[in-house]
């Protein structure tokens, strides 16, 4: 997959958590702590992410009150997995994404630090999630605590081992019973290796995509099949156009021999737009 200038800024924060908080126990956020340890996140998966999460409230009250026991360094770490989180998506903007980020580290006693990656990382995204990811944002957030506890608890070559394959990373991301059908582990898949996933946050989108561009594929396939014969499609169509550095399957020309509703759509807003350029120029003939 193109990496596009506009996700730099994101990819390179990616790539400072990566190092800080998956290989070392250091922050995200406030450089010089130490968030990402074992301790901390044991606190997590005992205050959150082995707790039933039935019954009613809105996600940011229950987990305040989950993690009322927990330390302060637990608190501000579940703040930076919610940052981690908000990296992906282009649904909301910077703003909104701090303010979902704030108050849990502010429930530790201390203010939000001023950092840079709250800035621009946070403002451009890289793609589009669903409405689902939200709706169940409590859910995703219990993925993150259990996949980050079994990663932290491997060697450090094995982590490397892991972080170096796209096939041994799908096969650690893919989704247990327990967690449920999960958008995280396409977007953290994307953010951890650019190089060898394409953009996309949901399995039913990649299997639309490969469905499109006629490759052969069941609905049951895990994720690591789903992105490997991504893989290869990517190279079928990097061979078919070998000008072209900067092939997007959301983009044209791509996404016009994959997704037939956004040819319909555009040519009608080319039309549309065709047919109030001649309004207004009936209406204001002297224009220019």
């Amino acid at each position: 997959m193109p990496s596009f200038p506009i996700w730099k800024a994101t990819l390179d924060a990616a790539e400072e958590w990566k190092l800080r908080c998956l290989l070392d126990d250091g922050s995200v956020l406030a450089p010089g702590e130490s968030l990402w340890t074992d301790e901390h996140i044991q606190e997590l998966m005992e205050h959150f992410a082995e707790e039933s999460l039935s019954g009613a409230g809105q996600f940011m009250p229950r987990l305040e009150s989950r993690l009322e026991p927990a330390s302060p360094g637990a608190k501000r770490l579940a703040a930076e997995m919610i940052w981690v989180m908000m990296l992906f998506p282009v649904n909301f903007g910077q703003d909104t994404k701090v303010e979902k980020i704030r108050p849990v580290w502010e429930w530790s006693g201390d203010p939000l630090p001023d950092s840079p990656l709250l800035g621009e990382p946070l403002a451009r995204g890289i793609g589009a999630v669903g409405s689902s990811y939200m709706n169940y944002q409590p859910l995703e957030l219990k993925y993150l605590i259990r996949r980050v506890s079994e990663f932290k608890a491997l060697e450090q070559d094995e982590r490397l081992r892991i972080l170096g394959d796209p096939e041994a990373l799908s096969r650690f991301l893919a989704p247990r019973e327990e967690d449920g059908a999960r958008q995280l582990p396409h977007m953290l898949a994307y953010l951890l290796r650019p190089e060898d996933y394409e953009n996309i946050a949901a399995k039913a989108v990649k299997l639309r995509v490969l469905e499109g561009f006629g490759v052969e594929i069941d609905a049951s396939a895990s994720l690591g099949e789903v992105d490997t014969a991504l893989r290869t499609l990517r190279s079928r169509l990097q061979a078919e156009y070998p000008d072209r550095d900067d092939l997007d399957l959301f983009r044209p020309p791509l996404i016009d021999r994959w997704d037939p509703m956004e040819v319909e759509a555009r040519e009608f807003i080319d039309d549309a737009l065709l047919q109030a350029r001649s309004v207004f120029q009936k209406r204001f003939p002297d224009f220019e």
